[in-house]
């Protein structure tokens, strides 16, 4: 009796498929028999439709997508009998008993990307498969007979195939029975259905597939392939030949298996805009990668396929009469197992080479990918420079955006990729909130550096930002606006495009202020105006922590915040110092982090009279007069200016309560530097100590200021201590009227020749588009000497709040070198950039002083030689003393008006 044929087919047999089957011609040489199982594989997708991305339409995977790939497959027959004839068989459902299958090995051939499908909602990339050990149909013959189309009796076949193959079988023999059951990727799950385990065979190289079931069998004795009439419709797999006895014929019919993608493809790409200094904050992109990706998984296997129906209701036309639909484009889908679990988390580096190639529609999909690292030069365009892909897990409803890792050389950004994405399809429109990440389609995302040196993601047409340079780009100068003050708003939080909040901000760590167009010519540090840091470190922040981290990435700070001040009804407010270092632990420069939301500007228009000349000898016997200046100097009429809301570092500007008053006060600067101080510990502080409100160091918290004491005090002396009082140790006076042994009139910007401000310095310490006032609030004050609300704790000037803030460190008349606060709670020093025209220690004591405009509470002698009346006085103060700051708009030539996003 004649049991088996078993025969291995070479020829490659490739073809389309269209609404019926195609015939091809006849093969160049004949095959021995037919009985041998030949199959065709497509690779499952769905049709494009509104998608931001394209199907994966062939194997990809190691060594090459272009060469043959190993499989697994299973077959499981249906019980034979015997002797049976084909009148006596009767069909059962053993064969989709998958515990009792055989396993081998499958090679599937290159695929042939010119014979696709004529469907237009389907896209076929066809490649054949061989089976080693090789597979044919089981079925009986009479003994001593001859196979005719009447007297074989086929039976039923199942068989199902997967990528990567997990067990090799290829070294077991012809003809061996290896069962699947028996391999070490075999596994029941909980519902006791039958998976296979593809175990660490995941690596965001290689492609995850598993096939439809198809069922077969060899049958000649009618069209249809039926043994008798109560037969099931079952479609062989493998091919059929329009002649049985003459196989030069060709192909009446052939099969084809579905193998479904259960990985996504991400392609990346880096972008890079025509801008100075596009690429420089983050350095070279020495790799990428893909973030706690799967490297195992569990997939169960299909027991059934869908058939469909003999006469579809749309009116199709099977391709054989009498028989049921088993390929998609029949109109019928596959049925394909799921995912039941996915295991051992590990990190995929991103692929280097193509993902797929010759792809007349795709032809991107051959780029090359260059050589790690990528970087650009300043100045350099870079447009969608590829840096490789990755197969990733899809996305599945609940789970967190999946994270790629851009690692550079001065530390990882990481960013996550969203799972819904808004995008412009070709034709141009417009798609919102589309599904992506899905398994089986290829999505090209892009990681741009765009002018203000953002990194993004785009899908499509969304970006999505993780960091946001705190520094506004200047259009007419083409270069970044610095800042020793950067102030970070609700609307500087969120980004507007992505609807999300920025996940940290960044700015220049090599530049001080506003660089060389505000440097002082005789205050020449920094030299150069660029700083080389080793490292940054937050100096000092409030007691509630508002920055969570910090680093320095190639010469940028970049920090993040604390997760309350993105709060949307009450988020938390507050100042840091952040201080840049040289290789020697020695601060180089520091700045100052302001997060506010209530910053707005008063418009004001006053007339006043000036009171930078004049003579020393009018002033004689009117040092008492509480306004100082009324009766002389020169009338000025319309001076026009703006002025801020609240001081520099307040996190309130109102009267309304204790603590807000508190909060108002902002924070104090010695006259001429940039760095600020902590406030007092309450709103009506006395002459004590040098205490503080509670700040938070990297040695923990600290309630104090310290005064740093130096022989020749010097404006370094200053930016190596931000946070100390500055004052020299050594005087050839008795009162120490400016904290350096030197005294500098400009480092406020104010030109004693010109007797006005001129420029932004470097120093100062207001932020982008705002600078130490000039004349504008000693002008204020003036015009609004009977115009003004007092109350217990300041006065208001229209809606101006102007808290009494105090003051600390020396006063005027001292002869000791007391640092303590002075009249917290009951007056307050609002200093400005100007300084006494007095040119000895014989002139009153006015010698070297800056411009003040005193508030008090009540009449209050202070100790020294001053005496000043409830309300308002203007006067001059001492260098040394650290008071607030009120910033006014900075309108000087040449300055760009402020970012209208902010």
């Amino acid at each position: 009796m004649r049991n088996n044929y078993i025969y291995l087919v070479s020829a490659l047999l490739v073809i389309g498929c269209t609404d019926g089957l195609v015939v091809p011609e006849s093969p160049s040489s004949p095959v021995q028999d037919p009985s041998i199982i030949d199959l065709s594989c497509r690779f499952e997708t769905t049709p494009i439709g509104n998608k931001s991305a394209i199907p994966t339409k062939t194997l990809i995977g190691k060594p090459s997508n272009q060469g043959e790939l190993i499989c697994n497959f299973i077959k499981v027959d249906e019980t034979r009998i015997e002797g049976q004839t084909p009148e006596e068989y009767e069909y059962d459902e053993s064969y989709i008993d998958l515990s009792k299958a055989a396993i081998v090995n499958g090679i599937v051939r290159p695929a042939d990307n010119t014979n696709k499908g004529t469907n237009a909602d389907y896209d076929y990339f066809f490649r054949t498969i061989q089976f080693n050990p090789a597979l044919s149909y089981q079925f009986n013959v009479p003994v001593g007979e001859i196979p005719t189309e009447s007297n074989v009796t086929g039976y039923a076949s199942a068989l199902v195939g997967w990528y990567p193959a997990t067990e090799d079988v290829s070294t077991s023999g012809e003809g061996s029975n290896t069962l699947f059951s028996a391999t070490n990727s075999y596994t029941v799950d909980e519902n006791g259905k039958v998976c296979v385990t593809f175990k660490n065979k995941l690596d965001g190289e290689t492609d995850l597939m598993v096939s439809d079931l198809r069922e077969g069998r060899f049958n000649k004795k009618e069209v249809g392939f039926k043994n008798n009439d109560s037969d099931r419709d079952i479609q062989p797999f493998g091919h059929d030949w329009v002649d049985f006895e003459h196989f030069d014929k060709g192909f009446k019919y052939r099969n084809y298996m579905s193998f479904k993608h259960y990985l996504t493809a991400v392609r990346l790409y880096l972008s890079v805009s025509d801008a100075n200094l596009s690429l420089l904050s983050w350095g070279r992109i020495n790799d990428v990668v893909f973030t706690n990706q799967p490297s195992t998984a569990v997939v169960e296997l299909p027991t059934s396929q869908n058939r469909g129906t003999k006469t579809p209701a749309d009116g199709f036309v099977n391709p054989i009469d009498n028989t049921t639909c088993t390929l998609p484009c029949e109109g019928v889908d596959p049925t394909f197992g799921k995912v039941v679990k996915w295991a051992d988390s590990t990190d995929f580096h991103i692929i280097r080479t193509p993902i797929f190639q010759n792809d007349p529609d795709y032809p991107e999909m051959n780029v090359e990918v260059p050589d790690y690292p990528i970087e650009a030069e300043q100045g350099t365009s870079m447009d969608r420079k590829p840096l490789g892909y990755c197969l990733i897990k899809p996305y599945e409803e609940g789970e967190e955006d999946a994270v790629v890792e851009i690692h550079t050389d001065a530390g990882i950004i990481r960013v996550p990729i969203p799972h819904l994405a808004d995008y412009v399809d070709k034709e141009g429109n417009q798609h919102n909130n589309v599904p992506i990440l899905e398994a089986g389609y290829i999505y090209n995302l892009t990681i741009k550096i765009n002018t203000e040196d953002n990194i993004e993601v785009v899908v499509g047409n969304r970006d999505k930002e993780s960091f946001r340079n705190l520094s506004p780009y200047n259009t007419v100068i083409n270069d970044f606006e610095d800042s020793n003050c950067y102030i970070i708003n609700k609307d500087i939080m969120y980004n507007q495009t992505a609807r999300k909040y920025y996940e940290g901000f960044y700015f220049h760590a090599y530049t001080p202020g506003r660089g060389k167009r505000g440097a002082v010519a005789s205050a020449p540090y920094p030299g150069n105006m660029i700083f080389a840091p080793s490292y940054v470190e937050i100096l000092w922040q409030d007691a509630s922590r508002p920055i969570t981290s910090i680093e320095l990435v190639n010469g940028y700070c970049r920090f993040t915040l604390n997760e309350k001040c993105y709060n949307e009804t009450n988020p938390l407010e507050g100042n840091a110092v952040i201080a840049a270092y040289n290789d020697d632990d020695e601060i180089i420069w520091s700045w100052h982090i302001w997060i506010t939301s209530q910053i707005k500007d008063y418009s004001y228009n006053v007339d006043y009279k000036r009171y930078e000349d004049y003579p020393y000898a009018s002033l004689a016997g009117s040092m008492s007069t509480r306004f100082y200046g009324q009766e002389y100097g020169e009338q000025r009429y319309g001076f026009e200016f703006s002025m801020m809301n609240m001081n520099l570092g307040a996190t309130a500007c109102s009267d309304d309560s204790e603590d807000n008053v508190l909060k108002s006060y902002g924070l104090y600067y010695q006259w001429g530097r940039k760095d600020p101080s902590p406030g007092p510990p309450s709103y009506n502080y006395g002459l004590k100590t040098l205490s503080t409100a509670k700040y938070l160091t990297n040695n923990g918290y600290s309630d104090f200021v310290y005064e740093h004491l130096d022989d020749e005090a010097t404006i370094t002396t200053g930016i190596r201590y931000p946070l100390a009082l500055i004052d020299p140790s050594s005087r050839n006076y008795t009162y120490a009227n400016d904290w350096t042994l030197k005294t500098n009139d400009e480092l406020w910007g104010y030109s004693t020749a010109d007797k006005k401000v001129t420029n932004k310095t470097i120093y100062d310490p207001c932020p982008y588009g705002y600078r130490v006032a000039d004349e504008e609030i000693h002008a204020l004050f003036y015009a609004n000497f009977d115009n003004f609300t007092k109350s217990d704790y300041g006065i208001k000037i229209g809606d101006n709040f102007f808290p009494y803030t105090g003051w600390k460190g020396h006063v005027k008349g001292r002869a000791d070198r007391t640092h303590a606060w002075f009249h917290a709670g009951d007056m307050a020093d609002y200093q400005d950039a100007r300084i006494s025209k007095f040119t000895s220690t014989a002139d009153g004591g006015y010698y070297n002083h800056r411009g003040a405009s005193i508030i008090s509470q009540n009449s209050v002698y202070t100790i020294g030689i001053g005496t000043y009346d409830a309300g308002i006085s203007l006067s001059y103060a001492n260098r040394t003393t650290a008071a607030p700051v009120r910033c006014v708009r900075y309108n000087a030539d040449g300055e760009e008006p402020a970012d209208p996003d902010r």
